[in-house]
């Protein structure tokens, strides 16, 4: 049976595997079809799928009458209805990371739902970024390691979109980008995992390493994202594109088209590296946090990133001043003396009038250059 890509497909089995005309495919036979699923095909031009016969679970929003605008109770708990968002009012513009915290979840679900991102509500966030990340080196304070995932899928995503939108931010001024440019590279950051949002609660809340059909079904995220960022105002259509890119890798190896990286956008590129740095900087439930300088070599060091962003970042470090504190896991510290300047990742290091070998301490957590009053 073929039907048209709607809510009439939620509940019902795929008789046939959903494929592009490459090849690729976008979902198998036999999977039955979630709420989710709908944005995911129409994200990729899907208009009909093969069905079997029998319905199977009826979709919640036409079950017993019950109204369309009515939450759909799951499982896993309420779920408000995809085609009418909750209103809230519109958040003050926040003032330290708790509020901003708080302000960016109630964004990513609402948009999630189907509401208009809220710009305004985000460029007030980023606006209050700028001055504070004004200088070159704002990129290297800002990859925080965060030892402890949180338990909270929701707070995750929340504060893992904070890091990406601030450390896109930061790479973008590194780069000469004119602050309109930062702008929308920041709400690019900001945005880029809004489709984690529109994928089943078990996959945000799995435990350790995905199977391959998992893995598969977490990939759709950046077409259920883009599918809700595309054509909305006040974000250039690059920053939308992030949602769908931002896996892309220079060297071809990402998703979920495998492009090369003339092919990607210089503000994709930026998000990518962002994305990766804070992922790298935070525990997940199948890994701990990497150590800020297992982050930072491996970005350096790998073709997957932009050569010109790796290059930047690599000169920022070079004139990282002396004074800066580098900050180790086991909570000791140590001054900088000296960034090799061939090897701008061998430094000089200085812990109560002994030099430390950076080699033989690889669990760095932060490096926080002396402000602009005191370096």
């Amino acid at each position: 049976m073929r039907l048209v890509v709607g809510p009439e497909i939620v509940g019902r089995v795929l008789a046939r595997p959903v494929e592009l005309p490459d090849g690729g495919r976008l979902l198998s036979a036999g999977r039955r079809l979630e709420e989710s699923d709908v944005a995911y095909l129409r994200a990729f031009g899907v208009t009909a799928v093969e069905v079997d016969e029998e319905p199977g679970a009826a979709p919640a929003r036409a079950a017993a009458g019950r109204p369309a605008s009515a939450s759909v109770r799951t499982a896993e708990g309420v779920r408000p209805p995809a085609d009418r968002p909750p209103e809230t009012p519109r958040p003050p513009a926040p003032a330290h990371e708790g509020a901003w915290r708080a302000a960016v979840e109630g964004a990513l679900r609402r948009t999630a739902l189907g509401a208009p991102p809220p710009i305004a509500d985000l460029r007030a966030i980023v606006r209050s970024w700028f001055a504070e990340d004004a200088r070159p080196t704002a990129w290297v304070r800002l990859v925080r390691v965060r030892p402890e995932a949180a338990e909270d899928p929701a707070e995750r995503l929340a504060v893992h979109a904070l890091s990406v939108g601030r450390l896109a931010a930061a790479l973008a001024r590194l780069l000469g980008l004119a602050d309109g440019e930062v702008m929308q590279v920041a709400l690019a950051g900001l945005l880029a995992d809004v489709g984690m949002w529109r994928l089943p609660p078990r996959l945000l809340r799995h435990p350790g390493v995905y199977a391959p059909e998992e893995r598969r079904d977490m990939e759709r995220h950046t077409a259920l994202g883009y599918e809700r960022l595309k054509g909305r105002l006040g974000l250039s259509p690059e920053a939308a594109l992030a949602a769908l890119l931002h896996h892309e890798r220079m060297n071809g190896s990402g998703y979920p088209s495998g492009l090369p990286g003339e092919r990607i956008p210089l503000l994709v590129r930026i998000v990518a590296a962002a994305d990766s740095l804070a992922a790298g900087a935070s525990a997940r439930p199948y890994r701990p946090a990497k150590s800020w300088w297992t982050i930072v070599s491996e970005i350096a060091a790998s073709a997957a990133y932009d050569l010109a962003l790796r290059q930047a970042m690599l000169e920022s470090i070079r004139r990282l001043p002396a004074g800066t504190t580098v900050r180790f896991a086991d909570g000791r510290s140590a001054r900088l003396l000296r960034v090799d300047a061939a090897r701008p990742l061998l430094w000089e290091l200085e812990a109560d009038g002994a030099l430390l070998p950076l080699s033989a301490l690889p669990d760095v957590v932060a490096v926080d250059p002396p402000d602009e009053a005191g370096g």
